[in-house]
């Protein structure tokens, strides 16, 4: 699936078997889903791609089991995300360094993964997403000034934070 200057709103997409690109466009209440199954395909390779290989926008959309890791995976890279919900995605081996989150809601477990602040390309914005349905594992980090106060967590839960 490759999608250049699209606008596309109220569609479900299927993750399944494809090689997503994005560049240059906005979504808005779209669910991307994906079925849990092995990583590869009949045909050897795994379903993988970009959110954003060029900012790309993302509002009140729904991200169900989605598997995001950097290799083998799908990524976030430059995407804003608005208002989204990301339901038992499978965050393993993913490098968040440039996304934007706004008001998203995160549910299920988190593991493997490392969340940015400031990014190489200029300052992250991460405000008001809330965590609070999330189980985080100790391989988690937040890392380069991540706005840890601006977000909702678990009650007890503490972010490990490495600046």
């Amino acid at each position: 699936m490759y999608f250049f200057s699209a606008a596309v709103s109220n569609v479900s997409l299927s993750l399944d078997d494809v090689h997503l690109t994005v560049e240059w466009s906005e979504f808005s209440d779209c669910h991307f889903r994906q079925r849990v199954r092995p990583i590869t395909n009949e045909k050897g390779f795994a379903a993988q791609g970009s959110f954003a290989n060029s900012p790309a926008i993302y509002r009140n959309c729904v991200f169900e089991r989605v598997r995001f890791k950097r290799l083998g995976g799908f990524n976030l890279s430059r995407g804003w995300f608005e208002g989204c919900t990301f339901i038992n995605c499978r965050w393993e081996g993913h490098f968040a360094h440039d996304a934007c989150l706004v008001d998203c809601a995160f549910l299920g477990t988190m593991n493997g993964c490392v969340w940015f602040g400031d990014s190489d390309q200029g300052a992250n914005v991460l405000r008001g997403n809330d965590f609070t349905d999330v189980r985080f594992t100790d391989n988690v980090g937040w890392r380069r000034s991540f706005p840890v106060e601006q977000q909702l967590w678990p009650a007890g839960y503490i972010p490990r934070t490495d600046d």
